[in-house]
C-alpha cells in the first residue's frame, strides 16, 4: 500500500503506523523530495517484541550531495509508529509497506 505524501519536518513525523498486536513485522519503501530538486529511496525492515521496535535500513540511493533524513521506529502504545525526521523542513515523504502478522 502506498501512503499519501506526508510533509516532515526537522522535529520528526510519523509517515506510517501499523497494529503491533495485528503485525509482528514489515518492509518499508521510503521515497523522499525535499522540495529543492533532491530526491531519496531507501528500504528498511522493522519488527517489534511487543515492548520495543527495531529498525535496519539498507539500499539508500540518494541525488544530492547526502541523505535527506533518517527513519526510525517507536512504540506508541499498541501501535508501531515509523517516523522520518528530515533535514530541512518542507520535505515530503511517500511510504509503500508490506505487513506481516504478528
Amino acid at each position: 500500500t502506498q501512503s499519501c505524501s506526508t510533509a516532515t519536518g526537522t522535529g520528526g513525523d510519523v509517515v506510517d503506523t501499523f497494529s503491533a498486536t495485528t503485525y509482528r513485522s514489515a518492509k518499508y519503501v521510503i521515497s523522499v523530495d525535499n522540495g529543492a530538486g533532491e530526491y531519496e529511496t531507501r528500504e528498511a525492515l522493522v519488527v517489534h517484541d511487543g515492548t520495543n521496535a527495531y529498525i535496519t535500513e539498507y539500499a539508500i540511493v540518494y541525488t544530492g550531495s547526502g541523505m535527506l533524513g533518517d527513519a526510525t521506529v517507536q512504540m506508541n502504545g499498541g501501535n508501531v509508529e515509523l517516523v522520518y525526521t528530515a533535514n530541512a523542513a518542507g520535505t515530503s515523504v511517500k511510504v509503500i509497506s508490506t505487513y506481516i502478522d504478528a
